[in-house]
């Protein structure tokens, strides 16, 4: 259930992240989206703390997963977030584009048309529709 105020809580979230600087384990796609998900929800998901991307390989080898992707999907199995076709995400959704990257993909925050995701400098903004997944975050 999305917490009262939410709304105003992940905008000033949102606003504040950006001028972090990119770190692993502290200012990257995976925080950046457990933070908004605590803003909407009021309640910690998953933490568990990496300072590097060797790091964060070690956590989904030892959670037995393949990929950023997988630890996403028992996140939202775990805590009841429906997943959606991206063309229905709304303000406040998680989605996930595939990638290239190390991990795998990306994770972002849905603001409409567009979702916010981390980057190496600042933020980026995508169309939502052109992420592969998505999550209901009640």
């Amino acid at each position: 259930m999305r917490v009262d105020n939410w709304d105003t809580k992940l905008s000033n979230y949102i606003v504040k992240s950006a001028s972090k600087k990119f770190k692993y384990g502290n200012a990257d796609c995976v925080n950046f989206v457990l933070g908004a998900i605590e803003c909407i929800v009021g309640k910690k998901v998953f933490n568990l703390p990496y300072t590097s991307i060797k790091e964060a390989k070690k956590i989904i080898t030892e959670l037995n997963k393949k990929d950023l992707l997988e630890i996403a999907q028992d996140i939202a199995k775990k805590n009841n977030f429906k997943e959606i076709n991206t063309s229905f995400a709304r303000r406040g959704d998680v989605v996930f584009l595939k990638t290239d990257e190390e991990l795998g993909g990306t994770m972002g925050i849905c603001q409409g048309e567009y979702s916010i995701f981390k980057a190496k400098v600042g933020q980026e903004k995508r169309l939502t529709n052109s992420c592969d997944l998505a999550w209901r975050i009640e």
